[in-house]
């Protein structure tokens, strides 16, 4: 009987041979479905287990995990325009034509999906931390502690008073990607938020709330 290769299996030996001959990854202007193969592929939760596995495999395998781990030096310089223009201006880039490469640079860099397609996410999101720490320019940004406690305490407040989660759709999709990523081993996410985040699920308080939700889905 012969066997047929499922289209995702003859998408990853594409991806394979494009990087033996070009000794890089796709990028999306010049190989915009391999790009997007490879984007949807790191990025989409619903990947089957077996295809994870065989995913993390290939980026660790010692032939392609050049091509998955960023050069820090490349990083730091990415970061420099940005953080000389925060000391000459005292401001944030704006959307203007000159200054919109900046804040393209400032987008890019505060997704966790940028750190998470390397092998060395947790040592580049740790120069991020860095950044964001520096009193030079911490103060224009924010840290996610920032914005994500009074969300956070919000929705403690609620459970608390309500013995039930919000109905609110766009608090229950925060609570549901922080249930799938807020997490102690989660590089992106930091100490004092993973900390408060396990506290409040593992707290008896609020597990009535949490078991019903999981019931209900």
């Amino acid at each position: 009987m012969t066997s047929t290769i499922s289209p995702w299996n003859l998408k990853i030996q594409s991806l394979k041979i494009f990087m033996d001959k070009n000794e890089c990854l796709p990028n999306r202007k010049e190989h915009s479905l391999l790009f997007s193969f490879l984007s949807s592929t790191q990025y989409n939760n619903k990947v089957n287990r077996e295809h994870l596995t065989e995913w993390e495999h290939l980026r660790k395998e010692s032939k392609y995990a050049p091509y998955f781990t960023m050069d820090i030096e490349k990083y730091q310089l990415r970061l420099a325009p940005l953080k000389q223009f925060l000391i000459t201006h005292k401001r944030k880039p704006n959307k203007s034509r000159t200054e919109k490469p900046l804040i393209l640079i400032w987008r890019q860099l505060k997704k966790r999906h940028f750190y998470g397609f390397y092998n060395n996410a947790e040592e580049i999101y740790n120069l991020y931390i860095e950044f964001l720490n520096d009193p030079r320019f911490g103060h224009f940004f924010g840290r996610k502690t920032i914005d994500w406690m009074p969300k956070f305490n919000a929705l403690v407040e609620y459970i608390e008073n309500n013995q039930t989660l919000p109905t609110n759709r766009t608090t229950m999709k925060w609570y549901n990607r922080q249930l799938k990523e807020c997490k102690s081993s989660n590089p992106l996410y930091p100490t004092e938020v993973s900390a408060a985040w396990e506290k409040f699920v593992s707290s008896p308080l609020h597990q009535d709330a949490i078991d019903s939700s999981s019931d209900e889905s």
